[in-house]
């Protein structure tokens, strides 16, 4: 959102700490600011602060596009930090899902404690995917990186899914 001070229009950084339950709730406040609503194929959040979001492109139902976010960056978009990349060709597998539609907090917490869950003791980085599981319920994923990297999966309200350690 665009603040005047003495007629000179300076733009707010928008949410940083994106996986934090602060930081995300407010990416997708500012989604749902910026497109109308939380819908979309797939929000992939990285451990630094940047995002990339998959949505339908509106010239086409064929094809989907994706949307960058980069706090302190305010590219393309008049309402916030999303610039749109060339679109793509959607797959059987890109359904339409709420992306909002789970528990930031509980999950945010299990994003935290990722690395030592499975067991990886330098991790270097996580990501946060989020996309459609079918019917409209999402499946949730964290993938976490370093010298090993393993992942899990988790439900909606944050439970574990499924552990996947390094081997």
């Amino acid at each position: 959102a665009a603040v005047f001070a003495y007629g000179v229009a300076s733009v707010s950084p928008g949410p940083k700490q994106l996986q934090s339950a602060d930081g995300l709730s407010a990416l997708l406040a500012l989604t749902r600011e910026t497109f109308g609503d939380t819908t979309g194929y797939e929000l992939r959040v990285s451990s630094d602060d940047i995002a990339t979001l998959y949505r339908p492109d509106p010239q086409s139902d064929r094809l989907k596009k994706s949307y960058s976010y980069t706090p302190g960056r305010w590219n393309g978009a008049p309402e916030g930090a999303w610039r749109a990349s060339d679109s793509t060709k959607r797959s059987l597998f890109d359904q339409l899902a709420d992306l909002s539609k789970f528990d930031v907090t509980a999950v945010t917490a299990r994003l935290a404690g990722a690395a030592q869950a499975l067991g990886i003791t330098e991790a270097t980085g996580a990501m946060l995917d989020i996309k459609n599981y079918g019917n409209g319920g999402l499946s949730l994923s964290i993938n976490v990186n370093g010298p090993e990297v393993g992942s899990m999966d988790l439900n909606p309200d944050g439970t574990v899914k499924a552990l996947h350690p390094p081997s």
